[in-house]
């Protein structure tokens, strides 16, 4: 869910979902999609920065890489 909501950046509903469901949500900021992603990666490659500010508040890797070896900073 945090993917979708990313990619069509609703952003606004992740920030209200995260504290109310951390215990739940929380796992998921490391999940990958089907091309491999995690939902900070996404966030880059979708030039999402308010999904960004958010993922780093709730301490998602910002150091993680994509299937082909690049990251955030590359």
């Amino acid at each position: 869910i945090i993917h979708l909501l990313i990619a069509f950046n609703h952003i606004e509903v992740l920030k209200k979902l995260l504290p109310k469901h951390q215990d739940l949500l929380l796992p998921y900021l490391e999940s990958r999609n089907g091309e491999g992603l995690t939902p900070f990666l996404l966030a880059v490659c979708c030039e999402n920065e308010q999904a960004l500010v958010l993922l780093k508040k709730w301490e998602a890797n910002i150091h993680t890489t994509s299937p082909g070896g690049n990251h955030a900073f590359h």
